[in-house]
């Protein structure tokens, strides 16, 4: 058989046992050049091991491993980068006090120390524009990453991957933080890798993306591969009864009846990048905030919440908020989830329950001290109550799965019953049967009189979860619609004639 015939990469068996318990059993995976292959599956099911494995982080109990038909065997992640293997992280990796080019070619420098500083950059700067050209894509080469958007950087990643890769590219949620424009961008990326012959490794929990971007796709559950399926085939309707091993039905609960009490009131709320702001939400409504990144929709919970500094005037059940107080925010009523749990929600190395009882720790004081059994207990009960999965209630939350921990989050902000719950993208990274779990909590919150701001990138999510849906763009609220009809084409057009009336005008 031609090498060309032979698959770029495949793993056979692969078996990676942690304390007894295997993470993957017996885990098969080919790929082919020019081809993208989705690899899906909930929180647990065995994808971020079996990525580790082929990057040469993890060694397998058992594993027969080839690339283009030679047996390999990594012991560390250098061997697998040497052998064309390279991985693109959710997070970035970069060295943002660099330029664009000199990422590009990190460790790959020409040696040229003994040359002038001048001579040298123009060496480094060349080199990266070679490699652009090679890919035909266009890179701000001299601009420091620290200037660059969250999308611009994992372009750099990813050409930078595809400079050193040429067996395989594994891509794990590569649009976790990027907006449906950029989306577009990322795939026309992804088919020119394809068009050189580089196959990747697509990692993703948005189903709607699958059918777009990938050839077929392998589907694990609790480590063992349960099902693959071809292009045709990959939609969210044959996918997630393998994901799930059962039919989910819908999606999303029925919402709440929205009452005629006002629990929060804003007027002319202005940020940095906010402008003058307004909108009312009733108890047991759930009003979703959408836009572009950067339109100002996370900017206005921030502000709300105490976050950021603002102006105007904001009220919960007719009471004023002062500016940039969380803490007195929180006292008056306001939740808070995070969009970004690692660095503004949980505490990573303390216990699922200590983290689901922070913000009520004051009410399970006495003369100042904090009781630690009484505290271990409430937080064992919010865990329960919430269905936080966890093998112990002491175990460190950042070892759990993203829906778990948002689990914990969200049972965190009910244990003090808050009258204004804001959740900023709260299903980001989790698989989809957890989603349900965390929409049926968030409607159970909302039954109670709770306001919920739901700030969301999904317009799945928007429809389904949402009374209301005010889209932001340029820092002002250019639209809005019932949840029902917020679909991704309605608020794009809302978006649209906003950018060509300004540009009229």
């Amino acid at each position: 058989m031609k090498t060309d015939d032979l698959p770029r990469i495949q793993a056979r068996g692969v078996t990676k046992i942690f304390a007894g318990v295997p993470a993957l059993d017996n885990v098969d995976l080919t790929l082919h050049a020019g081809e993208v292959v989705g690899l899906l599956g909930e929180n647990g099911a065995g994808k971020s091991t079996l990525i580790k494995v082929l990057a040469g982080v993890y060694i397998p109990e058992h594993a027969e491993i080839t690339v283009r038909g030679d047996v390999v065997r990594f012991a560390q992640p250098i061997d697998a980068l040497a052998r064309g293997i390279a991985t693109v992280h959710q997070h970035s990796s970069l060295a943002n006090n660099l330029t664009v080019a000199q990422n590009l070619i990190l460790g790959r420098e020409p040696g040229l120390s003994w040359l002038p500083f001048w001579i040298r950059q123009k060496a480094i700067l060349a080199k990266a524009r070679a490699i652009t050209e090679r890919f035909g894509i266009d890179l701000p080469l001299t601009t420091l990453v620290d200037d660059l958007s969250v999308a611009q950087k994992q372009r750099v990643e990813i050409v930078r991957a595809a400079a050193e890769a040429d067996t395989l590219i594994i891509l794990d949620e590569p649009t976790a933080a990027l907006n449906p424009h950029e989306v577009d961008e990322l795939f026309e990326l992804i088919a020119t890798l394809k068009a050189t012959g580089i196959p990747v490794l697509y990692v993703s929990h948005r189903l709607d993306e699958i059918p777009r971007i990938c050839d077929r796709v392998e589907v694990l559950r609790d480590g063992k591969n349960v099902g693959g399926l071809n292009k045709e085939d990959s939609v969210p309707a044959k996918i997630i009864p393998l994901l799930v091993g059962r039919q989910l039905g819908n999606l999303f609960p029925d919402l709440p009846t929205v009452t005629e009490q006002v629990v929060f009131r804003a007027e002319n709320v202005a940020g940095k990048l906010l402008r003058g702001v307004s909108m009312e939400i009733h108890a047991g409504e759930i009003v979703g905030l959408t836009g572009a990144i950067g339109a100002g929709q996370r900017d206005f919970a921030r502000i709300v919440f105490g976050a950021d500094p603002g102006t105007g005037r904001v009220e919960l059940l007719g009471k004023v908020l002062p500016h940039g107080r969380p803490d007195l925010a929180v006292k008056a009523g306001v939740g808070y989830v995070s969009g970004d749990r690692k660095k503004d929600g949980l505490f990573p190395i303390l216990p699922v329950w200590r983290n689901a009882t922070v913000v009520k720790s004051e009410d399970l004081s006495t003369a100042g001290f904090i009781l630690p059994a009484r505290e271990r207990k409430v937080g064992i009960e919010l865990i329960k109550q919430f269905d936080v999965r966890t093998s112990s209630a002491n175990k460190e939350i950042g070892d759990l799965s993203g829906g778990n921990q948002q689990k914990a989050l969200l049972a965190r902000w009910a244990a003090v019953t808050p009258k204004l719950l804001i959740l900023d993208e709260p299903t980001l990274g989790v698989d989809v049967g957890a989603r349900r779990e965390i929409y049926d909590q968030i409607v159970a919150l909302a039954n109670t009189g709770m306001a919920v701001i739901l700030v969301s990138a999904d317009h799945a999510e928007l429809q389904g979860m949402s009374h209301r849906v005010m889209v932001f763009t340029d820092g002002e609220v250019v639209a809005e619609m019932a949840g029902k009809d917020a679909t991704e084409e309605a608020v794009l057009h809302a978006r649209i004639r906003t950018d060509n009336a300004k540009a009229a005008s």
